[in-house]
């Protein structure tokens, strides 16, 4: 039997905020968020908060991906739903 070690290198974890977001809005409101117009065929936009990498979708799911632990993933989400308040699209 061969035996591998396996190493955990990065947490991929999915959330929903239970609301539709307008990605367009999203882009013209909160500094480094991608969303290419062009490109409407992926329904998701683009964001990194320190390290984590966000997948946001126009459902309101969220992926995100960087971290090594859950705690640091649940604080990451924390401080992006706050700035998601503070552009005024969570309440």
């Amino acid at each position: 039997m061969v035996k591998t070690k396996l190493k955990l290198a990065n947490l991929i974890t999915t959330y929903d905020l239970k609301k539709e977001l307008n990605l367009n809005k999203l882009y013209e409101n909160l500094d480094g968020f991608i969303y290419d117009i062009e490109t409407s065929n992926f329904p998701a936009g683009f964001y990194n908060l320190e390290g984590v990498n966000f997948t946001v979708f126009r459902t309101g799911k969220l992926v995100l991906k960087g971290k090594r632990n859950l705690e640091e993933m649940e604080l990451i989400l924390r401080k992006f739903k706050k700035q998601l308040r503070a552009c005024g699209f969570l309440n």
